[in-house]
């Protein structure tokens, strides 16, 4: 682990130990990186990473998360999440990894000529992920947040592209909606 513009100390506590962060002023990005010893983390059975977090400082603090896959940027080759809590407030971020469902045996879907340009919204490779970094925006008064349990969590079904396909009827309906079943019945 390391931090970036910040102060770090661990507290142990009954269920699991607990990163306390405190964020300064003066980097644009402060935070902690948390990297595998060797290589990568494997992720692709799971749905995505849950990041235990508290807010230890005076007023509310949005706290972001960030996957990466090498070559990651910020924008590409990651996904990123966010989470705002209230002064003293405990949550869970999650900090998607794929959809629930993976398709296998088809290339990636894609619309007519493409698709809108849109935030990543999985990790391109979760076999291989490099490191995880929370983190927050400039600060302009120091803040502070704490980092509980961090789990790779929740499955991942994979389907046959024969159970998938064909989704869209001869009326341009979804096979499994009540307008498609009403348009074969005749109305």
């Amino acid at each position: 682990m390391t931090a970036s513009g910040a102060e770090t100390s661990v507290t142990r506590a009954e269920a699991c130990s607990v990163l306390s962060v405190k964020a300064g002023t003066k980097a644009e990005w402060p935070g902690v990186t948390f990297a595998p010893a060797t290589g990568s983390w494997d992720v692709a059975a799971f749905r995505h990473v849950a990041i235990a977090l508290t807010n230890k400082s005076d007023g509310p603090l949005q706290i972001h998360a960030r996957l990466d896959n090498r070559g990651s940027d910020g924008t590409t080759n990651c996904v990123t999440s966010s989470i705002t809590l209230g002064k003293g407030a405990a949550d869970t971020l999650l900090l998607p990894i794929q959809s629930p469902w993976q398709v296998r045996g088809i290339e990636p879907l894609i619309g007519m000529r493409g698709w809108p340009r849109q935030p990543q919204t999985s990790l391109p490779d979760p076999s291989r992920a490099t490191q995880l970094i929370v983190f927050l925006a400039k600060q302009t008064a120091p803040r502070e947040f704490a980092i509980g349990t961090v789990r790779a969590q929740g499955s991942v079904v994979h389907l046959p592209a024969k159970i998938f396909f064909p989704f869209i009827d001869e009326f341009g309906q979804c096979v499994d909606s009540d307008t498609s079943r009403a348009c074969r019945r005749g109305g």
